[in-house]
């Protein structure tokens, strides 16, 4: 891939630590980056950037699959099934303790592109000390660190970390990478002369067990 092939959907955001009150990060994509999508053709790869470094359990990004008619290749029951793994796996709170669960606890009316029962694979990473980033995409809850995709400490990493005055955010060069593909992809699709609906619309980071070294921040970048 080029690097000038990537596009920007989600932004240098902050992640909160790996404790089930803060482990859950939920993202819709803006008007801005589902316009920069739609200009592409749609999504077919996904850049996950850490900054510094550090780990994340899972993500998992929801869109219109490439070739939609895919999805009728599963058995109701195995739809089915892999609805309700879908849609737990990132729930911070068992069904039993929260009154409240979020979003991700419930069907979507859109597949989860990434997952790696649809084909999604972890083709490259920067880092691969404590993890690979196919861990990211595994259907089941992580079940500790190294289930998930952890890099090392940059030796170069400051003592004190500066701060961006606009976004709070560090301001270092630091990072690390993942590249995933999208098993089903995330394409745009044309309906009409002007309307078009289609790519990634959410996503979910979910750093469950990364509680002191989860990355402060990631930015996710895609190409088509």
């Amino acid at each position: 891939q080029r690097s000038d092939a990537w596009i920007t959907i989600l932004p240098m955001v902050e992640l909160q630590p790996g404790y089930e009150e803060s482990r859950y990060h939920k993202f819709q994509l803006d008007d801005e980056a589902k316009q920069k999508v739609e200009e592409i053709g749609g999504v077919t790869h996904i850049r996950l950037n850490y900054y510094p470094d550090g780990g994340v359990a899972r993500m998992k990004v929801w869109g219109y699959p490439v070739h939609p008619s895919s999805t009728s290749k599963l058995t109701n029951n195995s739809q089915e099934n892999f609805s309700r793994v879908a849609a737990t796996v990132v729930h911070p709170h068992s069904s039993t303790s929260s009154t409240n669960p979020p979003p991700s606890s419930k069907s979507y009316h859109q597949p989860e592109l990434s997952s790696a029962l649809h084909g999604g694979e972890g083709l490259a990473c920067s880092n691969k000390h404590y993890g690979v980033p196919s861990n990211l995409i595994r259907t089941a809850l992580g079940v500790d660190m190294g289930d998930g995709w952890e890099t090392a400490r940059h030796p170069h990493r400051p003592a004190v970390v500066t701060k961006d005055p606009v976004t709070g955010l560090q301001d270092s060069p630091l990072m690390d990478w993942a590249v995933l593909k999208l098993g089903m992809g995330g394409v745009v699709e044309k309906s009409g002369d002007s309307d078009s609906k289609g790519g990634v619309e959410r996503i979910i980071i979910d750093t469950r067990h990364f509680k002191g070294n989860f990355p402060e921040s990631v930015s996710i970048d895609a190409c088509h």
